[in-house]
């Protein structure tokens, strides 16, 4: 009796025991998912999974601790088991739902989820004003010039990027005020593209910014009452009553349950005020410039343009924003699908996500890239943009507008764009256009190789007045800068006498400024040329090789 009342009374702790542990190992599955989401916050929503794998985690710890307390007189298999079933029908419902969101399953539906305008090349139309328009560097200096009128220590202030908009009927950038830390912001700003005023708005405190940690941030006051939303970074738009608000994209998914993402709905919140209103895309204010967000759409552009059966594609890791019509644009260049080669560029409405391309087969945009990092090194100066396309004569050629240290558009440099083996930089606009129309090369490269061969002994007649002290700057004084593989080389006297590839034109070297075996690297890592065209003598370029030129006839 007594070894049965003690056999009793020990099966009795044992169960206790498990009942014990398995209290602990669903508190802990409990914690373990309060703390996750606390910090993570995922979203319920099926546009993103994150919130479901997540689920299966909290039901596969608490599986495994179930099964780890099982024994003998206490089983847990049973509840152990259903915690792992249920985390297997999540992830099986997560990996199911992508796999029928796939857009190969819905070519139809995203095939016409884009507009798309195909206009000839010849009604392509980009000149000067498109390149003169404000840099952001510049919009910046203006900016920071009118702070320090009420600001006593600028070196505290930190302003956001600047983004192109339309305030009114005014062409403005948009610019935040933050204190040095980011986490405080003190106000607004724009600056007018066209008159230079400054505008910068701090009579009203800001209670809700980005940067902000805590109940304040933008994030955390509309998750408050969409906690099932998936949201984007958020930005600064003036409506046309100039007042400022924060911006935030929701997302949604394009196609099917769980497909690739666009913007469903966008929140406004009032800085001041930290009220929200959440509106459809489609009944969103007419004010906003930024309904499209450049960092999903040409994702989601490229998946319609592929099943409608186009053979181009947007290049989503470089583009500008531009103004026309007094709308915002984002300027992109087409490639081939298999990269080997541009193919035109396109502009995408920001406000309705409408393309318009222009189908032109050119040299890549990295080729053209190249070119104006090469000019950046020559020249001392910056780009404003990436290089874009500009219609010279039906034939399409690269322009992207140089920057002095102010911020300023003090030059142009236009590149080949058939063959991006040739390009001329200008201070004047029309002088830029005549200097490489004079010097574009239309034949074909193996005729061009074939005329090298033949002129390769000619010397051309050289005047040897040099002059030290020529000003790349003085008007009137310009110079080409020439990059390119080395083709052929061949040590005439003093002189070596350089062919390049697909350029129909003798290049003559001083055998005193360049070796035998670093024109054999060239042949690699091609050359960059400097040479005088309207003045004779050699100036120094940085990066460049002087040189005396001869035209292929």
């Amino acid at each position: 009796m007594r070894i049965i009342k003690e056999k009793t009374r020990k099966g009795c702790n044992v169960v206790l025991n498990g009942i014990i542990k398995n209290i602990i190992v669903l508190f802990v599955s409990v914690v373990y998912a309060a703390v996750t989401y606390s910090i993570f916050k995922f979203p319920i929503t099926m546009v993103d999974l994150t919130f479901v794998f997540w689920l299966a985690s909290v039901f596969l710890i608490a599986g495994m601790g179930l099964k780890l307390t099982t024994n003998k007189l206490f089983d847990s298999f049973i509840l152990g088991y259903l915690m792992f079933s249920l985390a297997g029908l999540l992830l099986v419902f997560g990996v199911g739902a992508k796999v029928i969101s796939l857009p190969s399953f819905h070519k139809e539906a995203y095939s016409g989820l884009i507009n798309v305008d195909e206009v000839s090349f010849e009604d392509y139309s980009m000149g000067k004003s498109d390149f003169d328009i404000m840099s952001e560097t510049r919009a910046k200096n203006i900016m920071l010039d009118k702070l320090a009128e009420s600001i006593q220590d600028v070196s505290d202030i930190i302003l956001s990027s600047g983004r192109l908009q339309v305030i009114g009927n005014k062409f403005c950038y948009a610019f935040v005020v933050y204190n040095r830390t980011l986490t405080n912001c003190i106000g607004f700003a724009y600056v007018d593209v066209n008159t230079e005023d400054a505008v910068f708005n701090n009579e009203l405190m800001v209670i809700c910014s980005p940067n902000i940690k805590g109940k304040q941030s933008i994030n955390s006051i509309i998750r408050n009452e969409y906690y099932s939303d998936v949201l984007a970074d958020t930005y600064l738009e003036f409506d046309d009553e100039e007042n400022p608000y924060w911006i935030t994209y929701c997302y949604g998914s394009a196609v099917s349950i769980s497909g690739k993402r666009s913007i469903s709905d966008i929140y406004i919140t009032n800085p001041f005020t930290a009220n929200v209103t959440k509106y459809t895309l489609a009944q969103s204010p007419n004010w906003l410039d930024y309904k499209v967000d450049m960092s999903i759409y040409p994702d989601l552009a490229n998946t319609s343009l592929k099943y409608k059966g186009l053979d181009y594609k947007i290049d989503s890791n470089n583009y500008a924003y531009i103004l026309r019509n007094k709308q915002v644009y984002a300027y992109s260049n087409l490639k081939s699908l298999d990269d080997e080669k541009g193919l035109g560029m396109a502009f995408i409405n920001m406000s309705s996500g409408d393309i318009k391309v222009y189908s032109t087969e050119t040299v890549t945009f990295d080729r053209a890239i190249e070119c104006v990092n090469a000019w950046e090194i020559a020249s001392d100066t910056k780009a404003k943009d990436i290089p874009m396309l500009v219609n010279v004569d039906n034939n399409p050629t690269f322009v992207s507008a140089m920057l002095d240290e102010d911020g300023k558009v003090n030059s142009y440099l236009i590149i080949d764009g058939i063959k991006g083996s040739y390009y001329v930089s200008n201070t004047d606009w029309n002088k830029m256009i005549t200097e490489f129309k004079s010097g574009v090369n239309t034949e074909k490269p193996e005729e061009q190789e074939e005329k090298n061969n033949e002129n390769s002994e000619k010397h051309p007649v050289q005047n040897t007045n040099t002059n030290n002290e020529i000003d790349l700057q003085d008007e009137g004084i310009t110079f080409n800068l020439i990059a390119g593989i080395v083709d052929n080389y061949v040590l005439v006297g003093n002189e070596y006498v350089v062919t390049m590839v697909a350029i129909a034109q003798n290049y003559y070297i001083s055998a005193d400024l360049i070796s035998a075996e670093a024109l054999e690297q060239a042949k690699i890592n091609g050359l960059a040329l400097q040479y005088p065209i309207e003045y004779d003598g050699q100036k120094d370029v940085k990066g460049c090789v002087p040189v005396s030129m001869s035209v292929v006839s």
